[in-house]
Parts: C-alpha cells; sequence; structure tokens
C-alpha cells in the first residue's frame, strides 16, 4: 500500500467552468511511505466521470451515489473522456457535486488505500453545484475511489494533469539552449593574421613612436636590455606554425643587427632565439623571414599566448632599429 500527502485547493467556480485550462506548470509529489518523487503532467482537460443521466453522463455509472457508498474508478488507460498512460501515480482534477439531497461531504483517495476522515467537498441538501481542485495519488492499478458521506449526490469527475515517476528526484529536463557562437577555424594550411608597427610596445627608457612615413615602431637605440613587444593576441588554444617579422634597420655597422624572441605569457620563453642577418640599408620596411620555430608549438594550456620581443644585439645609438609588424600563422584543436 502507498500512502500520499494530498494537496486540496478551493475553487470558487461554476460547473460551466469545471473544464478549466490546464496550467503548464512542474511540481513535485512525494509518497509518505516510499519517498516516490513525481513530476507533473498538465493535459487539455477531460471528463473522466459524470454520473448524472444522459445527456450528461460520462462512464458506466449513471445514478448518484448513495449515503456511505464508495465508488472505484479506474484512472489509467482510457475511461470516459481521458486517456491517463499507465504508471501515473497521480491526478489533479477538478471534481464537482450535484444535486446533493443532505448535508455532507465527499472525499477522493486511492482505491487501494483506507477511506480517509477528511473531505474534499462539503455539500448542503439542495445546494448549487459545488466544485474543487483536488490533487489525489492512484492506487497501484491506477484506480481512485469516491465516497459520499450522507444523502445522495451526482459526482463530476474532469482530470487537468497527471503524475509520473521522476527517477532523479526533479522534474523533467529543461529546454536545450541557445547555441554559442562557433569557434575560430583554420583551412588546411592554417590562419593567417597580421600585426603592424603601430600595435607595438617599447621597453625602452625615453621611448619613442611611431614614424608617419614608415608604420614601424622606432624602438632603437637596442640593447640586451632594450626591446620592443609584439603582442601576438591569438584565440585561446592556437598553435603557431609560421612567424614572418617585419622590421627596419637602416644601420648595418659593426655589432649593428636585431634578435627576435617568440615568448609565451608567464614567462615561460619557448627557447627559441633567432639572431637575424645584419643587412643593407632600406628606405621602406622590408621583410624578412624568421625559422623561429623548429616545430609548431603547443600552448602549455588553451589559454597560454604569445608575444614577439625585438631586441638588440650590442649597444646601437645609430637610432636605426624599427619593428614594423609580424605576420603569423597558426592552427586550432
Amino acid at each position: 500500500m502507498r500512502t500520499f500527502r494530498l494537496v486540496h485547493v478551493g475553487v470558487a467556480a461554476a460547473l460551466a467552468a469545471a473544464a478549466a485550462t490546464s496550467v503548464g506548470l512542474i511540481r513535485s509529489v512525494t509518497a509518505a511511505g516510499t519517498g516516490t518523487v513525481s513530476s507533473f503532467v498538465p493535459i487539455v482537460p477531460c471528463r473522466l466521470a459524470d454520473t448524472r443521466p444522459a445527456p450528461y453522463n460520462v462512464g458506466s455509472r449513471v445514478t448518484p451515489l448513495g449515503a456511505g457508498e464508495t465508488l472505484a474508478l479506474q484512472v489509467t488507460g482510457t475511461n470516459g473522456g481521458c486517456t491517463i498512460p499507465a504508471g501515473a501515480t497521480g491526478i489533479a482534477a477538478n471534481v464537482t457535486a450535484v444535486d446533493p439531497t443532505a448535508a455532507g461531504y465527499v472525499t477522493l483517495f486511492p482505491s487501494d488505500a483506507a477511506t480517509p476522515n477528511a473531505s474534499n467537498l462539503n455539500v448542503v441538501p439542495n445546494g448549487s453545484p459545488t466544485p474543487n481542485q483536488v490533487t489525489v495519488a492512484l492506487s497501484a492499478s491506477g484506480a481512485v475511489s469516491v465516497f459520499n458521506f450522507s444523502g445522495t449526490v451526482n459526482i463530476v469527475i474532469d482530470i487537468a494533469g497527471y503524475y509520473t515517476p521522476a527517477a532523479s528526484g526533479v522534474g523533467p529536463k529543461g529546454d536545450k539552449g541557445d547555441t554559442g557562437a562557433p569557434g575560430p577555424t583554420c583551412p588546411t594550411t592554417g590562419c593567417v593574421t597580421f600585426f603592424t608597427g603601430t600595435e607595438v610596445q617599447q621597453n625602452i627608457p625615453g621611448g619613442y613612436g611611431i614614424e608617419p612615413a614608415t608604420g614601424c615602431m622606432h624602438i632603437s637605440p637596442l640593447s640586451p636590455t632594450n626591446f620592443g613587444v609584439l603582442d601576438f593576441g591569438l584565440p585561446a588554444g592556437a598553435t603557431i606554425t609560421d612567424v614572418t617579422v617585419l622590421y627596419l634597420d637602416s644601420n648595418v655597422g659593426a655589432g649593428a643587427g636585431m634578435t627576435f624572441t617568440l615568448n609565451r605569457y608567464g614567462g615561460l620563453a619557448l627557447g627559441t632565439t633567432v639572431a637575424s642577418t645584419p643587412i643593407v640599408s632600406f628606405t621602406n620596411a622590408s621583410e624578412l623571414s624568421l625559422s623561429l620555430l623548429p616545430a609548431a608549438q603547443t600552448p602549455v594550456s588553451t589559454t597560454a599566448q604569445y608575444f614577439l620581443t625585438a631586441g638588440g644585439i650590442t649597444n646601437n645609438s645609430a637610432n636605426a632599429q624599427h619593428l614594423c609588424g609580424a605576420q603569423v600563422t597558426y592552427t586550432m584543436p
């Protein structure tokens, strides 16, 4: 036998409003004896039983309930105008008492339980139709019983929803959320992005700036402790496969030259340092493809980021070194 807590909510409505539209709420009821949790499933209201004679009658009972009589009604399956699935644990219904002949009450309860000392509807002789919202558990076979205390009374039962077991103890899973924005994708040759000299930061006492004629960051005088920095800001998880550095060095005297190093945030240097070959003077920014990567460098985490530094081999006071940007090729996982 299963014992259920029953919830009774008063509804001040006439019989004509008995089949009100169900509200799509998720509720839970617990069987006190077993701890079974159920979820509420709202349906289009349907009439399970009406004991009045034709043309109102629904179901096999066509006479009112007598004093002290209990009427058992099968709920699961197709009965009256309702179809309730097997395994339902309870129903939410609008129950109406019609044409009572004596003062008394009507009670609904699971058919395999003892008649409770409680009421769902209280009636007076020759009173108007008396409706009430009733939540009642079903018996193990899916039936409910109706008890009439005194006199005779017709019963109308409209079901607005039923309860089914929820194994997890929660309501049904909600709708799937919106699909997030797609992550970056790359062709088989890799993604290519270009950073300009205007994005270069400098770590030089006094600082310099962008030269309008070239669009390059003037980063000299260079020395092992003075350098320019270009933050790549790639998508998280990017793996760099190639770096092409654009720079301008118009002083190629003894000891001149620039050193480029690829680094990671957090002070994690990749350990790949390539010194450029001193070259002839330029009047425009020149592109030199530097083999900075002996192999593709995988980030230490999906949030790792890369940056390029440009520094001097030795002190160079000719004010001739400029970092003009870089082209980076990378792949995404």
